[in-house]
């Protein structure tokens, strides 16, 4: 699936680098661990990943406004958090005990940073911290 979007001209795959398309791949990847099938659902997850650290990356380097809860990359910091959660989950389901424990340490240390920033989104709606723990 990578290599199918790196071989997109980027005029196309611009679209790809969305939120939207983020949580698909995540949710994609959770039909493929709840079905323990979890070669694809580590495909997609860290697919999804990807996109948002590429969100979150030229955000910062842009210097975009931040006037809204979806421009300061608390948005990103919080889905990148719940991506390396369900990376690690399907680690754990795989038994490599201590790659599932390194990304939960990553997973927790984006937590960590959303709170110490005093990050409240409870205006947004659409960022739910209980995505973390449902599988």
């Amino acid at each position: 699936i990578l290599s199918i979007i790196n071989s997109i001209p980027f005029s196309i795959s611009s679209f790809l680098l969305d939120h939207d398309f983020a949580k698909m791949l995540n949710r994609i990847g959770t039909i493929h661990f709840q079905r323990q099938e979890n070669t694809y659902a580590l495909t997609f997850y860290r697919l999804g990943l990807r996109i948002e650290r590429l969100l979150y990356s030229s955000k910062k380097e842009n210097n975009l406004d931040y006037s809204s809860a979806k421009n300061t990359g608390k948005y990103e910091t919080l889905n990148i958090a719940i991506t390396l959660n369900n990376i690690g989950q399907a680690h754990q389901q795989q038994k490599s005990y201590m790659k599932a424990m390194r990304v939960y340490q990553k997973a927790l240390k984006a937590v960590k940073q959303l709170k110490s920033n005093e990050i409240s989104h409870s205006k947004d709606g659409d960022v739910d911290t209980n995505h973390m723990n449902k599988k």
